[in-house]
């Protein structure tokens, strides 16, 4: 994949926190459009102790930087903007990162794991969708983001981050080497076939369907997630 795309977006200055010890394993979290890394907070508490985890705000949310040039937010400049902190946060060839990420944050993990996968070990992807393939679904995608930031309560500049302007990611789910671990929950209507579509077209993933949860399961229920996401990196030797 050419990364010119997210090189050609200036770099912003972004909110990063890191917990957990320094020489633990590295997970990078990564939240979804609207959203804030204290949609985290229970991931954190849970998986901190024996992890170094990592949580950023993505440009234009949370304390990370706001551009007033709408062309600033693009799904490219997300995606460099994850790699800096992957690599800011010491993610190598050598000691590659599990990426946790949710709803966009979850397709941009995959879109990282496609461009750069030498520096993912694993990936959780949790309420999250590939993308489309169809010209018509995308479309449709793009011209609701209007009425989703108007629901969300974020900028309409600010939600372009989530515009799909391509199929890649769903076209390429085959060439991901990373594990993964697909989740979503019973109630989320919207991105239920969506998960079911990752597990069942990633080379190496399992899905978990969590009861009595909708579309933000990781704070719904964070005892089960937590437990879920635990088990996986152990089994990945992370």
């Amino acid at each position: 994949m050419n990364l010119s795309g997210a090189e050609r977006h200036p770099a912003v200055t972004l909110h990063v926190e890191r917990h957990g010890p320094d020489d633990g394993p590295l997970v990078v979290c990564t939240h979804g459009g609207g959203s804030s890394s204290a949609t985290w907070r229970a991931q954190v508490a849970g998986l901190g102790a024996d992890r170094r985890v990592v949580t950023w705000d993505l440009r234009g949310h949370g304390a990370s930087a706001a551009p007033e040039d709408p062309g600033a937010f693009h799904r490219d400049a997300a995606l460099g903007d994850l790699l800096r902190v992957l690599t800011g946060a010491g993610a190598t060839a050598s000691a590659p990162a599990a990426l946790a990420g949710h709803s966009f944050g979850g397709y941009l993990s995959l879109l990282v794991a496609i461009a750069r996968p030498e520096l993912v070990r694993g990936l959780v992807l949790i309420a999250t969708g590939p993308g489309f393939r169809d010209p018509d679904a995308r479309r449709a995608w793009n011209e609701a983001i209007p009425a989703t930031a108007a629901r969300m309560g974020a900028p309409e500049r600010v939600l372009g981050l989530i515009a799909q302007p391509d199929s890649l990611v769903i076209d390429r789910l085959g060439d991901v080497r990373a594990p993964a671990l697909v989740v979503v929950g019973e109630k989320d209507r919207r991105f239920g076939n969506a998960a079911g579509y990752l597990a069942a077209k990633l080379p190496d993933a399992e899905l978990l369907v969590v009861p009595d949860a909708g579309h933000h399961v990781h704070e719904h229920r964070p005892d089960a997630v937590n437990a879920a996401i635990a088990r996986f990196l152990t089994a990945i030797g992370h």
